[in-house]
């Protein structure tokens, strides 16, 4: 449906160990991937024949990942003993737990594990992350159960979570939240524009029509491509101007590619809305608004920048930026509402 793999969470007991509870198995192998991408051909090019014997393999890994798992040799909770010993004994964290790849790994985009019973019943639980899906299932001896479970809503129209600010001057990476808006709401208030893409939609070279008719639209001749994360040189001091709010003489525009973060940005009675955007999300924020960017506890972002001729990068900070010309044309544009 996304047009990639993501990571995969199912539960293995480990009621063996003394206090032993769960184990991850990682059911996303790369068996599973190939015959995952077989039986998702649209023009079925595999003949059925392999196509059984990729699905042999695929059950053949996995039994093979959850028998590790359930004898103590998965790598999830060894990993988890870790960093819970580096803690407990105020030693540093190992630089392992702010690479990308554990980053990646530990995000679970779908999470499932099997409620068995013999009743015709359907059970149900949450997704693990925002942007993710969760799936229960029951195999019966003639049928399967399931229910999948998600956060965010595809339901035909472009919706983010976004939602007022509370005035906690504590960790800037929290929610801060106070008070759910709408999509709809942000837009008016702000003059945010939002659009939301498929993954497999927003790959670099590969858009997808709708993206190259905005794009053809809006004028967006210039496009470069952003990661911010703890490895990037100097992120302390990048943050720290990240998250001063500015403004911009031109428009900005976001496409998150993976990962997620925080835009911050000034409604119409200069409150800060909160916007928490997901692969797929292209935000534009126009230009004369203040505005900001934080990383959410993911600590990751990677997305394409998108422009009108060649890019302004010079942010224009508080309260120099007040009597700018494209602040003064932004204040005039914007729609008041009690």
């Amino acid at each position: 449906m996304h047009g990639k793999c993501g990571a995969t969470y199912e539960s293995g007991s480990l009621r063996r160990y003394h206090l032993g509870r769960t184990e991850t198995i990682r059911s996303c192998t790369l068996e599973a991937q190939l015959f995952a991408r077989a039986m998702s051909e649209q023009h079925n090019e595999t003949a059925n024949n392999t196509k059984y014997d990729l699905f042999l393999n695929a059950m053949k890994a996995h039994r093979q990942y959850t028998n590790d798992a359930i004898n103590a040799k998965g790598i999830d909770r060894h990993l988890l003993g870790l960093r819970l010993i580096a803690m407990e004994n105020n030693l540093p964290k190992p630089a392992l737990y702010n690479h990308i790849s554990y980053k990646r790994a530990m995000h679970f985009n779908l999470s499932t594990s099997q409620v068995a019973a013999k009743h015709d019943c359907v059970m149900v639980y949450g997704a693990a992350v925002d942007d993710g899906y969760g799936c229960c299932y029951n195999p019966r001896r003639d049928s399967i159960n399931y229910m999948i479970t998600a956060f965010k809503i595809n339901n035909g129209r472009t919706n983010v979570q976004c939602w007022y600010m509370d005035d906690r001057q504590d960790d800037p990476q929290d929610n801060h939240l106070l008070k759910d808006i709408d999509t709809a709401a942000l837009c008016d208030r702000t003059g945010v524009q939002v659009w939301q893409f498929q993954a497999d939609q927003i790959l670099v070279n590969n858009d997808c029509p709708s993206l190259l008719k905005l794009k053809q639209d809006r004028g967006y001749t210039y496009e470069d491509e952003i990661t911010i994360e703890p490895s990037m040189e100097k992120y302390d001091e990048k943050l720290k101007m990240f998250r001063i709010e500015h403004i911009h003489s031109d428009e900005e525009i976001r496409l998150v590619l993976e990962g997620s973060g925080f835009f911050d940005v000034r409604d119409c009675d200069d409150k800060w809305v909160r916007i928490h955007v997901f692969p797929g999300d292209l935000l534009m924020i126009p230009a004369g608004m203040y505005h900001r960017f934080v990383p959410d506890k993911q600590n990751f972002i990677y997305a394409r920048r998108f422009f009108v001729g060649e890019p302004v990068w010079t942010p224009i900070n508080r309260p120099i930026g007040d009597t700018h010309p494209s602040r003064m044309a932004y204040i005039k544009s914007i729609n008041h509402k009690d």
